[in-house]
């Protein structure tokens, strides 16, 4: 199923997009566009198959939207190269799972990007050979990587306090709940607690039973997922009542009174 806009993107989507780049061949073909556009024919020598097999590959990346062709006048063809502003950030630990994607270039993205692309081409006029150029664009380079790894490591504490934060309000919801809720959907109601929890940017605010179903990832067809619904609306009323915090209003959207 190509991947053709932003709220279109469910989890099928996702299970798909992990399972594409968990290829070796079309990681190899990633890897290799992500540093130089290539074609077909190239992409077939470079990596010992044949170009029956690159077409079908790149076939998958293109209608999945990673990659995106164009004509090289040079190549006499077509070549190809991965979409501009992809990103994948993945969050797993006995408390939080959590995989974010991106896919799209957005207009004020665009601005961005040429914004940038001109303050580079104006910093680079002071420079009069192109090996000086390089080594500025190296240096830059260097600098941001460094930016990046800071990042990294607040990223990491920022997550670990997340990770705190989540055992704990697990453990104080549980108790209220488990001591009310049957034996039968007690399992399903925590998985329900910690969802709220995991996402509270989705559900800390106005949020439907769909957006809900969604993010636990149940399986089936549509009876299936008429049967979970309809369960799922039970154990959110059964928690109203327990949760003071937890309010349903007049559309049937709910929220949390933080």
């Amino acid at each position: 199923m190509a991947l053709k806009n932003a709220a279109e993107r469910k989890e099928k989507d996702l299970n798909e997009f992990l399972e594409l780049i968990g290829n070796d061949t079309r990681r190899a073909i990633l890897n290799k566009i992500s540093k130089v556009p290539l074609s077909v024919s190239e992409l077939a020598e470079m990596l010992k198959i044949s170009r029956q097999a690159v077409h079908s590959q790149m076939e998958l990346l293109k209608n999945f939207g990673l990659v995106e062709e164009f004509e090289m006048p040079e190549k006499r063809g077509k070549a190809y190269k991965i979409k501009d502003n992809i990103s994948l950030s993945i969050n797993i630990s006995p408390n939080y799972f959590s995989i974010k994607h991106n896919l799209s270039k957005e207009e004020k993205e665009i601005d961005i990007i040429e914004q940038q692309t001109i303050e580079i081409c104006s910093d680079l006029d002071s420079f009069k050979s192109e090996s000086e150029k390089i080594q500025f664009l190296g240096r830059e380079i260097q600098e941001l990587d460094k930016q990046l790894n800071v990042l990294d490591q607040d990223r990491n504490e920022i997550i670990l306090r997340k990770e705190c934060l989540l055992r704990q309000a697990k453990d104080f919801l549980y108790k209220q709940y488990e001591e009310k809720l049957t034996l039968e959907f007690r399992n399903q109601g925590k998985e329900i607690l910690s969802t709220f929890f995991f996402n509270p940017e989705k559900f800390f605010g106005r949020f439907d039973i769909d957006n809900l179903i969604n993010e636990m990832f149940f399986s089936g067809g549509p009876i299936q997922r008429r049967t979970n619904k309809s369960t799922v609306e039970g154990l959110l009323d059964d928690m109203a009542k327990m949760l003071d915090f937890l309010r349903k209003d007049k559309d049937d959207f709910w929220f949390f009174e933080f």
